[in-house]
This record gives C-alpha cells, sequence and structure tokens, in this order.
C-alpha cells in the first residue's frame, strides 16, 4: 500500500510538471469522481462475487432438521471485502485520473501521426477480417465494452481472497502501465483504424461508434477532459494489457481461472481490432507495457522488503562502535 501511494504521487507530480500550463487542477470534481467511483464500482463486483458465494454454499449450510437457511452461518463462511482494499483502489483511481495530464500533453502536441506505417503493415490482415463472417460489430462491442467489469471482477476476487499484497502491486502496476503509455502515445502518436480509415468499419448503432465520436471531439477541444478521456491515442492499447495484468494476476493465485480468462482475454483483444480501436501491434504493446509495469513494481517491492534486513543490522552496528 505504501508502494503504490509513493509511486502514484510521483508519478503524479511528473505529469503535472510535463504538462505544464496545459495541467488541469490536482484536485477537483474529476478527480473526485474517479476516486469515488473506481471503489464503488469494485464494491459493486464484489457484492456480485459475494452472490456467487452464496450460492455455492448455501446448500452446505441448510439446516437438517427444517430446511431452512443459517443466515449467521453463511455470513461467517462468506469472504467480504476490506477497507484496505477500499483504499487501494481509491489511490489507483488517482493515479489514473492523474494520467489525464499527459493526455491533454498528447491531444495537442502530436503532428506526425504513424498510423500510415502500421496501416501498410496490417492492412492485408484487416481486408480479411472486415466483412467476413466473423465481423460482428455488435457482439465485439458488448465484448469489448464489459473490460473494465472483468478487471474489477478480478480485483474482487483478490480482496474477497485476502490476497490485498498481490492486489495492492497489481493495482501499482496499472498505475504505473497507464503513465507509461502516455508517454508512448506521446513519442509515437497513433490514431488508430477507426480514425484513421473509418470507412471500412460498420459501427452504427454500437457504443464504440458513439465513443468514437466523443473522442473526435475531445482531439478537436470541443469536449473536455473528464480525467478518463484517453484522446485518438492507439499503440500500445491498455485495453489488452488491463485483461492481460487482469488473467496472471488470478493465474497466480488460481491457475485453473485460465479457462475462463484466456478465451476471455483472446476475445477482448480481437475486438479492439474488428471495431478499429486498435492495430493489432497495439496489443503486443500493451502486453508488453504491462509485463513491465508488474515486472517493475515487484522489483520495487522486492527491494523495499529487503531494505530494512540490510539497513537495520548497518544502524546496530553503528550504535555498538559509538
Amino acid at each position: 500500500m505504501v508502494a503504490l501511494i509513493l509511486l502514484t504521487a510521483a508519478l503524479t507530480v511528473l505529469a503535472q510538471a510535463v504538462a505544464g500550463s496545459a495541467a488541469l487542477a490536482p484536485f477537483g470534481v474529476r478527480e473526485a469522481s474517479v476516486v469515488i467511483g473506481f471503489p464503488a464500482l469494485y464494491g459493486l463486483a464484489a457484492l456480485l462475487l459475494m452472490l456467487f458465494q452464496t450460492l455455492v454454499q448455501a446448500p452446505r449450510l441448510l439446516r437438517n432438521q427444517d430446511d431452512r437457511f443459517d443466515l449467521a452461518h453463511l455470513w461467517m463462511h462468506l469472504h467480504k471485502p476490506r477497507l484496505e482494499a477500499v483504499l487501494i483502489m481509491s489511490v489507483a483511481g488517482y493515479g489514473l485520473a492523474a494520467s489525464a495530464n499527459l493526455v491533454e500533453v498528447y491531444r495537442l502536441s502530436s503532428a506526425h501521426w504513424w498510423d500510415a506505417a502500421l496501416w501498410s503493415v496490417e492492412e492485408p490482415l484487416f481486408r480479411a477480417l472486415l466483412g467476413s463472417p466473423l465481423d460482428l460489430p455488435r457482439l465485439w462491442d458488448a465484448v469489448y465494452q464489459v473490460v473494465w467489469l472483468g478487471v474489477l471482477a478480478a480485483v474482487a476476487a483478490m480482496t474477497i481472497g485476502d490476497r490485498l499484497p498481490r492486489l495492492a502491486r497489481a493495482m501499482a502496476a496499472v498505475v504505473l502501465a497507464f503513465h507509461l503509455t502516455r508517454y508512448l502515445g506521446i513519442a509515437f502518436p497513433n490514431a488508430g483504424p477507426i480514425f484513421y480509415r473509418p470507412e471500412l468499419f460498420r459501427l452504427d448503432g454500437t457504443a464504440t461508434a458513439a465513443l468514437a465520436d466523443a473522442l473526435r471531439a475531445f482531439m478537436r477541444g470541443e469536449i473536455a477532459q473528464n480525467g478518463l478521456l484517453p484522446g485518438t491515442q492507439g499503440m500500445p492499447s491498455l485495453h489488452v494489457g488491463l485483461a492481460w495484468i487482469a488473467m496472471t494476476t488470478l493465474a497466480r493465485e488460481w491457475r485453473w481461472t485460465l479457462w475462463l480468462t484466456v478465451p476471455w482475454f483472446c476475445l477482448n483483444w480481437a475486438s479492439t481490432v474488428f471495431l478499429g480501436w486498435h492495430y493489432a501491434l497495439d496489443g503486443v504493446g500493451g502486453v508488453a507495457v504491462m509485463a513491465g509495469s508488474m515486472a517493475a513494481v515487484d522489483r520495487l517491492d522486492r527491494m523495499a522488503r529487503s531494505a530494512p534486513a540490510t539497513v537495520l543490522p548497518r544502524l546496530r552496528g553503528g550504535a555498538t562502535r559509538r
């Protein structure tokens, strides 16, 4: 938890400094809505998982004599969310909102776009997919929109399973990945196929079409940043990165979850391509950034835990010499 707070603070200050005169206010309605909304969504996911636990455990906790639920016994056996988890999600939410300063830099400074180069590599893939029997925009739109539900379900599973240290590390990695992705977007701006070749995508009536219009308006300065708008940033794909970290974090605790999360991860990656949000290579970048962020956080965590073991003996030795 301490590492998450320190990392979030450092990244927030850095993003504020990089944005300069374009920086958004560090505290306000924008930040409060994310800090409150993020743990609220987690709470909803946690309640749904508790309901699932109830359905699984209730038959074993029926009273033999009259077949009535022993509610007190059932409540005792449920793994309930903890306050520490709410704090973790609030800090992480603020860290994600703070990356909006870098989105402002991306919006204002991007001039040379790399879409032509990426499209020249992946045009055959899109020509093969678009118009094929798998090109089902409404289906892929539904898959794309629920990625955060899957991520929050993974978060809830970690908290209900009382694995808060791993949750804190995972959320620190997500915050770091969000900021790194924004910096990469500034250095390597590409909008994505839906903005580069919009005529190829049949998205009428989908949430994707409405969101794409909103992002175009945001890039033109017609919509103010609310802490959640990423702009038309394609490389790397945070959508794919988020699905990857949810999948791998769950697998570290419960390997059997891969039977569920691997297909979910693949479908989410495919949805970003079919809907035109990302090139396939953007997904590779998203996995790489999230994996690198997780490795960096694990490394920092090991260093922090080993520091007392090396510092205290030195301090004690110095005190003895004196």
